[in-house]
């Protein structure tokens, strides 16, 4: 089972220019979809409701760099951990949210029930994820 490290290496690996804003979105949407295809998370860390919307705190404070732009190497990634099936599961993950701006994916993940329903710095439980992308109409599954 990968954890968010190396999920996050797998797409500053394969998207050119990732901002640490728009990996944290990308992130969100990952979990949420696998959460509601296969009822157990793809990932352990949790998010948060931060100011931006969805934030995996731990990733976040691993990534000791003021630049917006997510370096290749990320702190705590073992690549190996990533299988065939995840990297068709994140292509599609991609296909969908890839050419969303940051700004929009923070718009679009703040109006969403998820962080409607929790609380300014608080976990966004996988529960509610889960629930709510099983709620909605499927774009990934």
């Amino acid at each position: 089972m990968p954890n968010c490290y190396d999920v996050a290496q797998y797409y500053v690996l394969n998207f050119w220019s990732l901002t640490k804003v728009k990996l944290h979105k990308l992130m969100y949407y990952t979990q949420g979809w696998y959460l509601a295809k296969y009822d157990t998370p793809l990932f352990d860390e949790d998010f948060y409701k931060w100011k931006n919307g969805s934030v995996i705190k731990d990733l976040q404070e691993s990534m000791h760099f003021s630049d917006k732009i997510v370096p290749l190497d990320i702190p705590n990634a073992n690549y190996d951990n990533i299988t065939d099936e995840n990297v068709a599961f994140f292509s599609k993950i991609l296909q969908v949210y890839g050419d969303y701006s940051a700004e929009e994916l923070i718009e679009m993940t703040h109006n969403e029930a998820p962080l409607i329903v929790t609380d300014a710095e608080q976990i966004i439980t996988k529960n509610i994820i889960k629930n709510y992308f099983k709620s909605i109409q499927c774009q990934i599954l």
